[in-house]
């Protein structure tokens, strides 16, 4: 198949190797961050059982917003790290844990990844979406995380 573009033509048929390269790669990137969102998957799943409400409120931007299910009504969002550490604080203390997430599939485009899975506690399971982006800081210290929580959202 042939296609004319700018008076030159193209076959598109050789363009196909090159498409191929190039998914190959968005694929093999995608794993490697599906690996790190994984594993701070893991860490925050750690913090939530052992009660660290405030090692919780690390993992999240400054800017960053949960959106948890609505009781019996619309759900206000929680905004801030201060007042996350305050949900997460009250959610515990509710007799939450133990949680388990399990994360289902990763996406990655430039300094955002979003993530879906399903949960359980003892207050109930559902699904979760948490959009996460690149930290600045961590290429300045490596001890920062890579990847910190912007949007965190699950239902009932």
């Amino acid at each position: 198949y042939q296609r004319r573009v700018h008076g030159d033509s193209i076959d598109i048929m050789s363009l196909h190797p090159l498409v191929d390269q190039a998914a190959s790669h968005a694929s093999s990137s995608n794993s490697a961050v599906f690996a790190e969102i994984s594993a701070l998957e893991a860490q925050f799943m750690e913090k939530f059982n052992a009660n660290q409400p405030t090692s919780l409120k690390a993992m999240y931007r400054d800017d960053a917003v949960v959106l948890p299910p609505g009781m019996g009504g619309p759900a206000p969002e929680v905004a801030g790290k201060d007042a996350i550490e305050g949900f997460f604080g009250a959610f515990i203390g509710a007799g939450a844990p133990p949680l388990k997430l399990t994360t289902v599939n990763v996406e990655c485009e430039h300094n955002t990844a979003w993530e879906y899975g399903s949960y359980t506690h003892k207050l109930g399971s559902g699904n979760y979406m948490v959009v996460w982006k690149r930290n600045p800081a961590a290429s300045a210290n490596s001890s920062a995380p890579k990847w910190l929580i912007f949007r965190d959202m699950f239902n009932a």
